[in-house]
């Protein structure tokens, strides 16, 4: 029975914190969550800034970039990471955060083309 058990619980995984995955995975969670920081770089979503060139208010409007696990059925760890836009509505409004939607009619007219 307890066999089942945990081939059930290796089916249904859920994602996890960061934190909760190196918890519970060690080594194979923080190897994941290195290849998604990795991505990051090489393909310069992002560029950093030092510290002490952060104004306070700078580093009060700061995102928060958050870092979940979750390990796929085939047993392979997966690091996935986004923006918390949280902040961001207190002083951005919805059209300057929000990507524009395709309409299925200017999908249809670049298939013809």
């Amino acid at each position: 029975m307890t066999n089942d058990y945990e081939d059930m619980l290796c089916f249904i995984s859920e994602q996890m914190s960061a934190k909760a995955g190196i918890k519970r995975f060690g080594k194979r969670a923080e190897d994941a969550i290195m290849a998604e920081l990795y991505q990051i770089v090489y393909r310069q979503v992002m560029e950093g800034v030092p510290h002490d060139k952060l104004t306070r208010e700078d580093k009060k409007r700061a995102l928060q970039y958050l870092i979940f696990i979750k390990e796929k059925r085939n047993g392979r760890m997966k690091g996935r990471g986004c923006a918390d836009g949280h902040k961001q509505r207190l002083y951005k409004t919805k059209e300057e955060t929000s990507s524009p939607t395709v309409t299925l009619e200017d999908i249809f007219l670049t298939c013809m083309t």
